[in-house]
């Protein structure tokens, strides 16, 4: 009978309740999990390539040790899957900042690698952006586009379709923007648009709230301004709040419905007079006819 094996020298561990997995791992010499990589310690171990991202997440949460995560690529499908949102390059100033706005949440989302931003947004051009594009790529060579980032590409875009004039003229609205009567929501939601196409000129919370502030109606302005809200979002609450209590005391008319209104009325009264024009002219050709027929004294004289 051969002898039985000798085991390493370890150190000796409290047996019992004092004895933990990991104590139990160490006098073992098996790894810990928290060091196990996919394909290691079994032979059939699932590999990450090929599976889905959750899977993937999972196992680098479970089997890569902390500070050393590896970087997984983001594949078009995924890319895709977002839907972003195509660019025909016929949109405007507005349109392709909103486009960028929108491309940013896509990648984000996606997790796009540097390298792969232009590539996969390159991809959401279509017809008058598309030979934009292509004639760049036949301009700068291959190997340039490949390394532009995606900040060059919007700087790339705002000079291509962001003319000065046509900042200039959201710069000049943004400057003269203010609320109209009790239109406080219209009022909000543009002023969201234009920060958000004009960040250069609301930098700072301060300043979007001076902004914002300044534009209010008349009634409100002042009330709005002694409360000195910190925050946009606190001035935008007391604005509205303001405002009902305006419109509730008569102070400030909401022209919208006002407006309807009026316009239901005009459609009304416009359909009226077509109708009496109708009827006038069918009289008039009337008594034309009968007015024929006594000078003629029968039908055979108006044939």
């Amino acid at each position: 009978m051969p002898p039985p094996p000798v085991m390493p020298a370890t150190r000796d561990y409290p047996r019992g309740r004092g004895r933990t997995r990991a104590t139990a791992r160490k006098t073992t010499g098996l790894p810990s999990r928290r060091h196990l990589l996919p394909g290691e310690g079994t032979s059939n171990a699932a590999q990450p390539h090929g599976l889905p991202d959750a899977m993937r997440y999972q196992l680098q949460e479970n089997f890569v040790p902390r500070g050393e995560f590896h970087t997984w690529s983001c594949s078009y499908k995924t890319f895709a899957s977002c839907k972003p949102k195509d660019f025909y390059g016929t949109e405007g100033a507005t349109g392709v900042l909103r486009w960028i706005e929108k491309m940013e949440v896509v990648l984000s989302i996606s997790e796009c690698l540097n390298t792969q931003k232009v590539k996969y947004a390159t991809c959401s051009f279509q017809n008058k952006a598309l030979t934009w594009w292509n004639t760049q790529v036949q301009a700068r060579g291959r190997e340039t586009i490949e390394t532009m980032s995606w900040s060059e590409l919007k700087a790339l875009l705002i000079r291509e379709y962001c003319p000065k004039n046509e900042m200039q003229k959201m710069e000049e609205e943004f400057w003269n923007l203010r609320m109209d009567g009790a239109g406080h929501q219209t009022y909000t939601n543009r002023f969201h648009e234009l920060c958000c196409l004009l960040p250069h000129m609301v930098s700072t919370e301060e300043k979007k709230v001076d902004r914002y502030i300044w534009g209010l109606s008349p009634q409100i302005r002042g009330m709005v301004t002694a409360a000195e809200p910190r925050t946009l979002e606190k001035a935008i609450l007391l604005a509205g709040s303001l405002t009902d209590e305006m419109v509730r005391t008569g102070v400030l008319v909401r022209k919208q419905k006002r407006k309807r209104f009026e316009s239901k009325k005009s459609e009304a009264g416009t359909s009226r007079d077509s109708k009496q024009v109708r009827s006038y002219a069918a009289l008039t050709t009337e008594k034309k006819g009968m007015h024929l027929l006594q000078e003629t004294g029968s039908y055979g004289g108006i044939l």
